[in-house]
């Protein structure tokens, strides 16, 4: 069965239009078995909404919990009664008090694991029953078909067992592979996310994505590979390719070996090897190059690369990696064009003691924010 902390969270979202298919279909199942309860908390939902419209309630933080539960306490109870667990009850009071707060900007999806994983220095591995696991110990379970590592995650196909997605989060600072059923191997880069399927007869080689990952996906001929992200649905056969869509950033599909379709904007672009798709947020246009791919796969094997980029991009991409503020006052500094290779898993002042003698710049490090004081030049 299903956990109701886990249906509350889809439905939430579901509320919002963010589900993939693959958990719209969780949840549809779920409320063809329960229509009661789902009526239960749709109404229970609605007049949360209703709360969250009022003003004044973003203004008394220090009440607003006080405020949830005196307003909700008849409903939750009559939840209760209707079945649904009293520890579910109170996550529901948490996951719609997290609601209000984050109305503007709110994916609540896997919000509790999205948040350990951002927050924290482990990979975060969530399971559809909403039980998580850190990936900072070796698990082995062989009724569900996984190992997990520090560094991996495999998972072989669940044959007639009722396994259904699991999503992935990493956090700054880690790079994380996993095996997916089908034998294709992912990389995730930092800040970065996969939801797939693991059940056999569900498992149609799809995944979702939010960030950077890396591919190499296992030839079949009979089944196409899908890789779906904000702004693009990509479809191969068998290849490897990088995909980075990042929020605020523009869209890119880097192939390295193969062919693969790209759709962006309801556009279909077929690139080859050696090419890069890249696919403009902004005014919604796609521009096919060819690249030297290594440049843009080498983070996986644990590299900065930085090629023909401003060092204010290089501040920004390591500000993300090691969780850090930079500050540059310098304008002729910040668009300085650089060309290096950089290890990762170092500290950041091995890494700007690096930069600096390319750059040829002075910096201080204090108080977790790193002052670049003057260009020697």
């Amino acid at each position: 069965m299903l956990d109701e902390t886990y249906i509350i969270e889809l439905i939430i979202d579901s509320r919002e239009n963010r589900l993939d298919p693959i958990k719209q279909s969780i949840l549809e199942e779920w409320s063809k078995k329960n229509p009661s309860l789902r009526e239960s908390l749709d109404k229970a939902l609605n007049e949360m909404d209703e709360l969250a419209s009022i003003k004044y309630i973003n203004n008394r933080k220090p009440n607003r919990d006080i405020i949830i539960f005196r307003s909700k306490k008849r409903r939750v109870f009559g939840l209760i009664k209707n079945g649904l667990g009293y520890a579910a009850a109170i996550v529901l009071i948490v996951t719609i008090a997290f609601f209000i707060q984050n109305s503007d900007n709110l994916s609540v999806t896997s919000i509790n694991s999205k948040q350990r994983a951002i927050s924290g220095k482990d990979v975060v591995i969530e399971f559809s029953d909403g039980t998580s696991e850190l990936a900072n110990r070796n698990i082995n379970n062989i009724d569900q078909n996984f190992i997990i590592t520090k560094d991996s995650l495999i998972v072989s196909s669940s044959i007639g067992q009722s396994i259904y997605p699991i999503s992935v989060y990493t956090p700054s600072n880690k790079i994380f592979k996993i095996i997916l059923p089908d034998g294709s191997a992912v990389w995730l880069n930092y800040n970065s996310s996969i939801n797939f399927a693991t059940e056999e007869r569900k498992y149609n080689r799809e995944v979702n994505i939010d960030g950077e990952c890396f591919f190499d996906v296992s030839k079949e001929m009979n089944r196409s590979f899908t890789v779906k992200t904000r702004l693009s649905k990509i479809t191969v056969l068998g290849t490897k390719f990088n995909v980075n869509d990042r929020v605020g950033e523009d869209a890119s599909v880097t192939l390295e070996s193969g062919s693969l379709m790209v759709e962006c904007n309801k556009l279909i672009n077929n690139i080859s090897s050696g090419e890069q798709l890249t696919y403009s947020n902004y005014n919604k246009t796609v521009v096919i190059k060819e690249v030297d791919s290594q440049m843009y796969t080498l983070w996986k094997d644990g590299f900065f690369v930085f090629d023909n980029v401003s060092f204010k991009e290089i501040l920004r991409e390591l500000s993300m990696w090691y969780s850090i503020d930079f500050a540059i006052d310098d304008y002729n500094l910040q668009n300085k064009i650089i060309y290096a290779v950089v290890k990762k898993f170092q500290t950041i002042d091995t890494v700007m003691q690096k930069l600096e003698r390319t750059v040829k710049f002075t910096y201080k490090i204090e108080n977790g924010k790193v002052s670049i004081l003057t260009s020697e030049e």
